[in-house]
């Protein structure tokens, strides 16, 4: 419960597109982090 941490990344498309989701879960104070990277060509 204390510094719980989940990542996920999604790798989309052939020509780089990232998205990047970072979630800290703790039992004081939860902090949501999201951070999309798309690129003009090919965003999902």
């Amino acid at each position: 419960t204390i510094g719980s941490t989940i990542k996920t990344t999604t790798k989309a498309t052939t020509i780089g597109s990232t998205i990047k989701t970072t979630t800290k879960a703790t039992t004081i104070g939860s902090t949501i982090k999201t951070t999309t990277k798309a690129t003009t060509i090919g965003s999902t």
